[in-house]
């Protein structure tokens, strides 16, 4: 399993980074959540890379994605509604610093994921794209799937980091105990809803699976 999360890093400190006028505020619970998810691989006895702050560059994304069964991006998605080839996830500048990128939707389409079974995309709004007459939406899961990848995991809006983590640390225990993929997420909603103080859907609904 592959794992990253997104920040700005300026003199040693996360801070939230700018992309187009817009602000994007620092993913506190992001890099709870890659840690926690790590950890339940590695219990298990499976190899788990993770790469946070500065190593969470779209340049290790791209180099390090080939060959992983699982792969979750844990970060800020920026959407153009009025260039969707500009929207993209919101990397870290590499070590040479920098501005954060952005990886693109079309950048997508060149990955090697023909190994990957599930790409789990943890941003807001990372299933929003443009509707092409006769194509539907274009989309980041276009890409990643047209790159090889079995199943994506989305989000059709804004979703909140605290709760997020919640939910996708919950589905990735799931498949781990050998749950399939929709019924993983199910169940990963059923028990956040269960369990949760606040189970308002704003919370949990906006994940959507896309593949087999």
């Amino acid at each position: 399993v592959e794992k990253w999360v997104s920040y700005r890093v300026k003199k040693g400190v996360l801070r939230s980074v700018n992309i187009n006028g817009l602000d994007f505020c620092e993913l506190i619970e992001s890099e709870k959540e890659v840690q926690n998810i790590a950890h339940l691989f590695t219990r298990k006895g499976f190899r788990a890379q993770s790469y946070l702050h500065a190593k969470a560059s779209k340049q290790h994304f791209v180099a390090q994605t080939k060959g992983y069964k699982y792969v979750l991006v844990a970060a800020h998605n920026y959407f153009d509604p009025q260039k969707s080839d500009a929207s993209g996830i919101i990397f870290s500048p590499d070590e040479t610093g920098g501005d954060a990128q952005l990886f693109t939707i079309n950048e997508a389409y060149q990955l090697n994921l023909q190994a990957t079974h599930l790409v789990v995309l943890s941003c807001c709004e990372s299933g929003r794209g443009t509707h092409i007459q006769g194509e539907g939406t274009i989309s980041m899961n276009r890409g990643l799937l047209f790159a090889g990848a079995d199943n994506v995991l989305h989000s059709l809006f804004k979703v909140p980091d605290t709760e997020t983590a919640q939910l996708i640390t919950q589905l990735f225990a799931a498949l781990l105990n050998n749950i399939p993929n929709y019924q993983a997420l199910s169940t990963a909603k059923r028990n956040f809803v269960l369990n949760h103080p606040n189970p308002n859907p704003k919370l949990w609904a906006g994940f959507v699976l896309l593949g087999e």
